[in-house]
C-alpha cells in the first residue's frame, strides 16, 4: 500500500461558489428539491384526479402546481393550488397535499 501526505493548508474555499452550489435554485440541491416538488405535484394531481377527491369541473386538479423559492437563504419548494376552495378539499378528510408529499418522501428514502 502506498500512502501520501497532502498538505491542506494551500487550499481555499470559494464561499461564494459554495453558495451559490448548496443555495441556488439552479444548483444540485435546487434541481433536486425541483425534482420533488414535481414529483409531489404530480402525485397530488393523481390523487385529485377522481383517485381521492370527488371531480366536478377538474379545475382543482388543474390548478395544483409548484415553485421554488428563497426564503432567509434556503431554498423551499412550493406546492399547493390558487383554487378558493382547495384548503376547504384538503381539510375535509382529503388531504390530499399532504398525501402526496407523504408519498414522495417515503418513495424518496
Amino acid at each position: 500500500m502506498i500512502s501520501t501526505a497532502i498538505d491542506l493548508s494551500d487550499i481555499v474555499f470559494d464561499q461564494l461558489a459554495m453558495g451559490r452550489l448548496l443555495r441556488s435554485e439552479d444548483g444540485p440541491t435546487g434541481q433536486h428539491i425541483l425534482e420533488l416538488c414535481r414529483d409531489v405535484e404530480a402525485e397530488a394531481k393523481w390523487l385529485t384526479d377522481d383517485n381521492m377527491v370527488g371531480v366536478d369541473t377538474g379545475l382543482l386538479n388543474s390548478s395544483i402546481t409548484h415553485v421554488l423559492a428563497t426564503e432567509g437563504g434556503e431554498i423551499i419548494g412550493l406546492v399547493g393550488s390558487n383554487v378558493e376552495y382547495a384548503l376547504h378539499v384538503h381539510n375535509a378528510d382529503r388531504p390530499y397535499l399532504e398525501t402526496a408529499l407523504e408519498t414522495v418522501m417515503r418513495e424518496a428514502q
